[in-house]
């Protein structure tokens, strides 16, 4: 991905261009490396307690607007 810049201006009473460019592809993919990793977790990929946390929320929401219920279950995989 790229991101460029124009600007158009007076150098010496001529009119000049001034074109900037950047590769921000790495900078992008790291970004969304950082946003996976904040709601999973980076040894099994499973989402954390952040990701438990905005699904339940969303289903608390949804469950208000529609009126259907819905269950949790827990399992406790370090037992």
């Amino acid at each position: 991905m790229a991101r460029y810049q124009h600007n158009d201006d007076e150098f010496d009473g001529m009119l000049a261009s001034l074109v900037s460019a950047f590769d921000v592809t790495e900078r992008k993919l790291a970004e969304e490396k950082v946003q996976l990793l904040a709601v999973t977790d980076p040894l099994t990929g499973l989402g954390n307690y952040r990701r438990l946390a905005e699904a339940l929320d969303a289903e608390v929401k949804r469950t208000g607007r529609s009126g259907r219920p819905f269950a949790v279950l827990l399992l406790d995989l370090d037992q």
